[in-house]
């Protein structure tokens, strides 16, 4: 038994990569019960066949598309009918390496909308949810240790994590609920299905493996950290940047973003 057995867990973007991990830890590890969020209906019910397989626990899945700020009501909607609805990892997000002068208008509002505007709804309603009920609650964002610094050819995404940090760091000093946590989990790149692309090819060798970062997650999300940078050399990394001049980080990353992208 542990302290999350039989609670239902919301994972959004669960069909792959840090989601698609952290929901199989959480059902074998914690006993967790699972309300599972993406688009791809096919993945989610493989992984759910695969949870179900080899855990006594229950698993609800949800296909929907975040990107269309529609379905974020939805979403909420299922998940807080739940009697023993316990909390949520906002995990879904997407990226684009490259030039942003390049970025077309409609992937520069699929990323907002996916990034900032339904985990913003998501995140408010579940705020809403356990302030009004006074039920224990934990509530965790997928960060970027991006949200913290500029980064050069990641520069929307820079921008959406950015927001998500600050939201979430300033409505966490404003809950009333004690037994409510609002948790920021900040690694650096992870290796996983969004990292395969030609332009990560040199940066392979900083990724963190899929397996570690979710250990960590979980363990974020468990004990409701503020904010948790994932990694002994990440947080030297975040550690020191923060002595350095802002120009210079943005420079460095830049040369080293330049470089595996072959520009």
């Amino acid at each position: 038994m542990t302290a999350l057995t039989h609670k239902w867990i919301l994972i959004t973007g669960a069909s792959s990569g840090l989601g698609f991990e952290m929901a199989k830890y959480l059902a074998t590890k914690h006993q967790a019960n699972l309300i599972l969020v993406a688009r791809r209906a096919d993945r989610l019910a493989s992984l759910k066949e695969n949870i179900l397989a080899s855990s006594e626990v229950s698993v609800d899945t949800i296909t929907a598309d975040l990107t269309n700020p529609e379905e974020t009501h939805r979403v909420a909607e299922q998940c807080i009918a739940k009697e023993e609805f316990h909390g949520a990892i906002l995990n879904a997000g997407m990226t684009y390496l490259g030039e942003h002068a390049q970025l077309e208008e409609s992937q520069i509002a699929q990323i907002l909308n996916l990034n900032v505007i339904s985990t913003t709804k998501l995140a408010s309603h579940f705020v809403r949810h356990f302030e009004q009920t006074q039920k224990p609650g934990k509530i965790m964002v997928i960060s970027s240790l991006a949200a913290h610094y500029p980064t050069p050819y990641q520069a929307l995404y820079s921008g959406t994590k950015g927001f998500i940090t600050n939201f979430i760091n300033s409505v966490a000093l404003e809950i009333r609920n004690p037994q409510l946590t609002l948790s920021v989990f900040s690694p650096g790149g992870i290796a996983t299905d969004m990292t395969t692309a030609d332009g990560f090819k040199d940066l392979q060798k900083w990724l963190m493996p899929v397996q570690t970062a979710t250990r960590e997650a979980i363990h974020c999300f468990i004990t409701g950290k503020h904010n948790y940078v994932p990694g002994f050399m990440n947080r030297v990394a975040f550690a020191f940047m923060k002595v350095l001049p802002l120009k210079l980080i943005t420079v460095i990353l830049g040369k080293q973003y330049r470089k595996s992208l072959g520009l």
